[in-house]
């Protein structure tokens, strides 16, 4: 679980800086990605077809180097 303290000793974090950090924080674990994934359903064919479009991606990207 994250956590994001507003209380820093003798000063105090507003709310909207503590929104950021925790907002930060999220996108670091990427658990904003895996509530988009369980939130909607994708069909096995269309999982399968941008696991390879992204894996032709790289390939192309890697060849370029």
């Amino acid at each position: 679980m994250i956590k994001v303290n507003l209380d820093k000793g003798k000063y105090k974090i507003p709310v909207d800086k503590g929104l950021k950090i925790l907002k930060k924080k999220m996108l670091k674990e990427n658990i904003l990605g895996e509530y988009r994934e369980r939130t909607f359903y994708v069909s096995k064919g269309r999982k399968d077809y941008l696991r390879r479009s992204h894996v032709e991606h790289v390939r192309k990207m890697q060849n370029e180097d």
